[in-house]
This record gives C-alpha cells, structure tokens and sequence, in this order.
C-alpha cells in the first residue's frame, strides 16, 4: 500500500471527507482505471489485506461513461492508485445511510469452540452448550465474506439461520467452493486420473464455465450442517454425471 494512499484514506475517515481515487481491480478485464468518489466509513483488516468501507457515489470508467448508484462498497487499499486522482474534499461528507445487515447463526463444534471466539461479526452473542460446542449469532455486512468463513469451517461449523446469508450461500455455492479451494482438493486428484481431463487447468475451467449450470441443477437446497463425508458423496453425483455428457 502507499504510503500517500494509506495517509489520505485516514485523513478521509478522521474527518469524514469524501475520498476520490482512481482504482483497478483484477476483476477489470481490461486493467483500466475506475474514478471512484465515495464517503468514506472505516479502515478494516480481513484475510491478510487492508480494505476501506465506503459509500460509493460515483464510479467513471475509462471511457467516461458514469454509474452514479449509490450503494455500499469495500475497497482494497493496494487497488487505490496513487497518482492524481487521489485527493480528499475541504469539506465534510453528508452521513452516508446505515450498511445493510445480515443475521448470522451458526455453531462451532470442537475443537474450534474452544478458546476464545474470534470476532468475526458485529453484535456477536455465544452461548457455551453443554456438549462442548458454542451457538453465535451476530450480523455481517457482507453475505460472501461469511459464505467463506462457513466453509472453511468445514464440519466443525453447522449453520443454523440467516436468510440472506444461507440463500445467497446455495445460489453461490460452486463459485465459493472453487475461490475457497475446497472443490479443487476433494476433486483433483480422483479426477485428473480419468483420461477426460487434460491437466488441472482443464478442470478448472471447466468448473467455471459450468457454474451457473451446476448451480441451477444442484443447489437448491444444500444442506449446510453436511460432514466432510457428505460433502464428498454429493461432489461425487456432480462430477459422474458431468462427466456423461463433458
């Protein structure tokens, strides 16, 4: 991160001053700079990176054209460019409206429900069960952040309630599993031995061109207290029948 990026980001939530900042994300096919202007809301560290979460009041593209939406956004800090772009206003931003929130429910199991719980959600309440595992609850502001957590979990974790979180968790849930890496360990290496699949790459581009396909077909419901074990059996029907018609 630069230094000037990092300081002007604080400067922006100290005071509450709208940030403007050219910025490029891996996910620009093309690799241009966005203009973004945004009111800034607070500075968070999440899985090794520094993000900036903010209200986003404009975003211009390379070609000028313009998305004037406003809608809550996290930001990267090592995707903020510094160069001319950055600056923050003289005067302060209007109060941006509340984030939405996402209710979370869910239980650790041992050995994770040991020790401290970390603070991965606000408002969080635990309540210690007598065999040994913890139920939390508490609310998220970012359904795909938690969809991961849960599934890094794996069988230690039995999600219990939260809506959005849980519907948004089935109609994504090959996409998480491949960002996650999950369905990539529990599949490669029985696969990638059957004569139908040139090379890992092959595999994996496979799975993203048919995630939408698997998604329709397989998703609705899943059952998210599943044990390795069952997680297993069901990646197993997927990828047999797949493979029929591949």
């Amino acid at each position: 991160i630069s230094k000037i990026v990092w300081e002007k980001v604080q400067k922006s939530v100290r005071g509450h001053r709208k940030l403007t900042f050219n910025y490029i994300s891996p996910a620009y096919e093309d690799r241009q700079k966005r203009l973004h202007q945004v009111v800034p809301i607070r500075i968070q560290y999440q899985s090794g990176h520094w993000y900036l979460r903010a209200y986003r009041l404009l975003r211009r593209d390379a070609n000028g054209e313009e998305d004037r939406q406003e809608v809550h956004l996290k930001y990267r800090l090592s995707y903020i460019q510094d160069d001319e772009k950055l600056s923050v206003s003289a005067a302060i931003a209007p109060t941006p409206p509340e984030a939405p929130k996402y209710a979370v429910h869910y239980r650790l199991l041992p050995p994770l429900s040991k020790g401290i719980v970390s603070e991965h959600f606000y408002e969080m309440t635990s309540i210690a069960l007598p065999d040994g595992s913890i139920e939390i609850r508490g609310y998220c502001d970012d359904p795909w952040e938690a969809g991961r957590l849960f599934l890094a979990y794996g069988e230690f974790c039995i999600v219990l309630g939260g809506d959005e979180v849980k519907g948004w968790m089935d109609s994504h849930l090959l996409f998480l599993l491949l960002g996650s890496g999950v369905l990539l360990k529990s599949l490669e290496v029985r696969y990638l031995q059957r004569d139908s699949w040139q090379s890992r790459q092959h595999l994996i581009d496979h799975l993203y061109a048919s995630t939408q396909e698997y998604n329709r077909l397989w998703t609705q419901p899943i059952n998210w207290s599943w044990a390795r074990r069952d997680f297993h059996n069901w990646a197993e029907k997927i990828i047999s029948m797949t493979m029929l018609n591949y």
